[in-house]
């Protein structure tokens, strides 16, 4: 049994678990409160990308459905934030969101309380020892709208008033007194006088715990006079003025819950009357309980199948299915790439480890014979033979310190290799939605912290050899002196617990460097990108707070390990020293012979020496594995295969993909139409819980040209994404071609689509480059045709090189116009194109260009099915049918002609307001027109 769970289902120091953002938070504190029951060492990879990758670790309703899926009993409650740490009601452990120093907010764990301190787990900076008030003052308190009959029903219930009797006690209140009062609160029947008893209450405990209140001050009668002058204030219409009467008697920060204004109520849709029920804004912590492990696995319905597997649990319900999902084990890991190359080398490497011990062991012995080399050989020859062993004795160890050094930085080499290799494969096969929320800084420091893993396999030599030639020191030590027994075992215990203690602390803290480097990192590289707006906003105070907030963090975990790692090595140097003294002493207390005193002494200071080191490399390793548990975190991560694995098809279409594999018949690549059609069914996308698109059904036939508009944010460029694999539906289907979107035909669609969009990376590579950039010599069109149709000749003209001009790093040498013409030439310049997706294609080009290159883009693609998404509302009347999508919902789709001619309709608006903004303001004479033209600045007439 593990000594963190003696006596108890629940760790007593819960586990850390370390995460670089704060997206990712509530992976952490899920997978800590697991490891705290003992019913993990890890979450599955593509459980971490379901709650991570979208964002949806931040959502406390995932979290809590997540930890009833794997097995824990989860309840989220909201309570006021003075009730979390209260002897009363036991509410931990439990998850809560905490305030950051810039607002923001982040989840944590709350495992148990100790005295004046509570036990946390904070996923950014570990396990930590808080003061009870400083955590208070930093939970987040959250504001919910509540009916007055709501919030009355749960204070009236018996663990509200356990709650309020054990605060009146702790306020010396009798049992009578405390009876009398709650009886007088329940009596007065509203949900006033309990609302005020409990503000009483926290605004007097309050002053106590400041000392504000002495104790020679009578609380209990300043108790009840406050409750009588709040019960004065009560009114039956609560306007803004009446709530700010209240906080006369009792400041409004104490009152947990508070009466909606009577104006608000009004602004509503819905008219205010007489019957209309009180509503109340409930304020307080809203936290994830975990009361304890499910004794019996829940149930699992068929209907929510579909669910489970999108929350990527493949339909588990029980602890069971962690383990199924291969949990990583960095160690299990890094010895199985050690030997990939067979188990040959690096057993022949732990024999030369004992041999090199041994042989270190009898150096000694021959050095001490060596002295007395001269009594017992007289002949000269024979001391020459003598001499000759041992050179070649020495050559011998020379020999084999080399060898082992050479193996050592071969297996380091190819161990290095290995990873770099994992880690850039890797890379390209992850979805984009891991990259999300992710920082870059944190992603390129995992690729070159790959460095020191090669000096893995010198330590474990090392360590090796160095506990070998403790072993048998120690064996000479009990030849030379079998009393010494004793000492020699106590000595190995010490380093054994020390070993145990410090190896874990060490490993978490240097994690925790890690991250604290990880997230300074990404500072330069944020300074130098956006040097000019932060000048230009006056933001470098903000930044610098931001800079100094996370380097005091770094300098704090820094020391940690600092301090950690002299005292793994100050105690042992003690204990150790006390061991050489005690062997010395007690050979010469009990035994007279001193021809082996100076070998023994040697050996007893050499032996407590030999356990430091082992001490120092054995905390070496952690450091080396923290590193490793980085890469192996992206290394395991779930790859797009894993992400559109719960694609679910439609019977009637699985029906006939299974007729297709049965006999054989696939479809031809080169057979394939010009044009693909889309279907789309109930599809709903939800991103942090929030849902994107919804009750989306559309049908798009093959080869048809479709526009799509409407407001900024409504959903337009999520739903083309659902065809570039960028996102996935939380319900409903996607088919192309009658089959669904499964991954396969994801890969193939993919090399069909011409994607054009301000967001398509310009590398900082050749114009010519740029342009050929994912298309192969094979499938590509002539180079001066897409040239050609993109308008490029005219920039051509410009550039010093030509096609060999580079265009800077995200285009930076060239202007959003260009660049813009650089990424529709690089689309035209793949063939065989059956989608087109244009998303804001012509941003940064003048109206009558963005016309021009529209007519252009329509005539080359004339085949293809196009879909075209623009904030330019009147080039869509020459499509032959218009979506307009609004807060996520395709809410018109009919022919433009059609609906603008219809004066309600929702696109004929936003014909108007276009043609309103055109005319109006921009026509308007009040404005000066300066025309910018080959370099030089010209004033316009008006």
């Amino acid at each position: 049994m593990k000594l963190n769970y003696l006596f108890t289902e629940r760790a007593w120091l819960v586990p850390d678990v370390f995460r670089p953002t704060a997206q990712e938070a509530g992976i952490a504190t899920l997978e800590a409160v697991l490891q705290g029951f003992d019913l993990s060492g890890s979450l599955g990879a593509p459980f971490k990308q379901a709650l991570g990758s979208e964002g949806a670790g931040r959502s406390m309703d995932t979290l809590e459905q997540a930890a009833g899926k794997l097995g824990l009993n989860a309840k989220q409650i909201m309570m006021p934030a003075n009730h979390i740490l209260t002897e009363a009601v036991d509410l931990l452990p439990a998850i809560v969101a905490l305030r950051q120093f810039n607002g923001r907010t982040h989840f944590v764990v709350v495992w148990r309380w100790h005295g004046p301190f509570v036990q946390i787990m904070d996923p950014l900076r570990g396990r930590r020892w808080w003061p009870k008030q400083r955590f208070l003052n930093n939970v987040y308190i959250h504001t919910a709208l509540v009916t007055a009959s709501e919030w009355q029903t749960w204070a009236t219930s018996s663990e509200f008033q356990q709650l309020l009797s054990h605060q009146l006690s702790k306020l010396d209140f009798s049992e009578t007194e405390i009876v009398r009062l709650l009886k007088t609160t329940l009596d007065d029947g509203s949900w006033y006088s309990i609302a005020a008893l409990d503000a009483a209450i926290r605004f007097v405990m309050a002053g106590v715990r400041t000392k504000a209140l002495t104790p020679e001050q009578p609380v209990q009668a300043l108790l009840e006079d406050l409750i009588k002058q709040a019960q004065s204030n009560n009114t039956t219409v609560w306007t803004t003025q009446a709530i700010l009467q209240i906080s006369k008697t009792i400041p409004l920060p104490y009152w947990s819950v508070l009466p909606q204004p009577q104006e608000a109520t009004h602004s509503d849709t819905h008219d205010l009357n007489e019957e209309q029920e009180q509503h109340l804004l409930l304020r307080g912590a809203v936290l994830l309980h975990i009361s304890g492990r499910q004794d019996i696995p829940p149930p699992v319905d068929e209907t929510d199948r579909a669910a489970i597997d999108i929350d990527g649990v493949d339909g588990a319900t029980h602890p069971d299915a962690i383990s199924q999902e291969q949990a990583v084990q960095v160690d299990r890991q890094l010895w199985k790439i050690l030997w990939t190359d067979g188990q040959v080398t690096p057993g022949l490497l732990a024999v030369a480890a004992a041999i090199s011990a041994i042989g270190i062991v009898i150096e000694v012995l021959l050095f001490q014979g060596i002295m007395q080399l001269g009594q017992y050989l007289n002949i000269f020859g024979q001391r020459l033979n003598a001499m000759g062993i041992l050179l070649i004795f020495f050559l011998f160890m020379a020999f084999l310190e080399i060898s082992v050094s050479n193996t050592t930085q071969s297996l380091g080499r190819r161990l290095e290799a290995r990873l770099r290799i994992a880690f850039l494969e890797k890379i390209p096969r992850l979805s984009s939605n891991y990259f999300y929320g992710r920082p870059v800084a944190d992603l390129v420091n995992r690729a070159y912290s790959i460095q020191p893993t090669h000096n893995l396999p010198r330590v474990i030599s090392e360590f090796l050899t160095q506990t070998f030639q403790a072993l048998f020191t120690a064996a000479g030590i009990l030849l030379l002196d079998p009393a010494s027994a004793p000492a020699i075992l106590i000595a190995l215990g010490i380093i054994v617990v020390l070993m145990l203690i410090f190896g874990p602390i060490i490993g978490k803290i240097s994690l925790r460097l890690r991250v604290s480097v990880n997230n300074l990192l990404r500072f330069p590289l944020g300074a130098l990108a956006g040097a000019m707006p932060i000048r230009t906003h006056g933001a470098e105070r903000a930044f610098r707070r931001v800079y100094e907030t996370n380097l005091i963090r770094w300098i704090q975990a820094h020391q940690s390990y600092a301090k950690i790692f002299t005292l793994a090595q100050t105690l042992p140097a003690f204990v150790y020293t006390c061991f050489s003294v005690w062997v010395v002493f007690s050979y010469i207390s009990h035994s007279g012979d001193t021809n082996n005193l100076l070998l023994l002494a040697y050996w007893a200071r050499n032996l407590p020496e030999l356990f430091i080191k082992m001490g120092t490399t054995a905390v070496i390793y952690p450091y080396q594995r923290a590193i490793a548990a980085t890469l192996f975190d992206q290394i395991h991560a779930p790859e797009e295969a894993d992400f559109h694995s719960e694609v679910h098809p439609d019977p009637e279409t699985q029906d006939v993909q299974d007729a297709e594999q049965s006999t054989g018949d696939t479809p031809d690549e080169t057979a394939l139409p010009s044009a693909v059609s889309i279907s789309m069914k109930e599809v709903k996308v939800e991103i942090e819980d929030h849902a994107i698109l919804r009750d989306i059904n559309l049908e798009i036939k093959a080869g048809e040209h479709l526009g799509i508009v409407g407001p900024s944010g409504a959903g337009k460029t999520t739903l083309v994404g659902l065809l570039l694999g960028f996102y996935r539906p939380a319900a409903g289907q996607v088919h192309v071609d009658g089959k669904p979107l499964s991954l396969e035909a994801l890969k193939k669609l993919r090399r069909k689509i011409a994607w054009v969009d301000p967001g398509i990376q310009i590398w900082n590579r050749s114009l010519l480059e740029n342009l050929e950039y994912g298309t192969t010599a094979s499938d590509a069109v002539p180079l001066t045709t897409a040239i050609d149709q993109a308008d490029l000749f005219a920039v051509l003209g410009q550039f010093p090189h030509g096609l060999k001009t580079p265009l800077g790093e995200a285009g930076g040498l060239v202007s959003g116009g260009e660049g813009q013409r650089v990424r529709l030439g690089r689309a035209m310049l793949r063939s065989q194109i059956q989608l087109v997706i244009l998303d804001e294609p012509f941003r940064g080009l003048d109206r009558s260009k963005r016309h021009e290159l529209l007519i252009r883009a329509r005539e080359y693609w004339r085949d293809a099915t196009l879909i075209c998404i623009t904030h330019d509302v009147g080039e869509i009347r020459a499509f032959e049918r218009v979506l307009v999508v609004d807060q996520g919902q395709i809410i018109e789709d009919a022919a433009p002609e059609a609906l603008a001619n219809q004066p309600n309709s929702r696109y004929a608006a936003l014909l108007k307001a276009e043609e309103a903004t055109r005319q109006g303001l921009w026509s308007a004479t009040n404005w000066r027109r300066l025309w910018l033209e080959n370099g030089r600045l010209k004033e316009r007439d008006k």
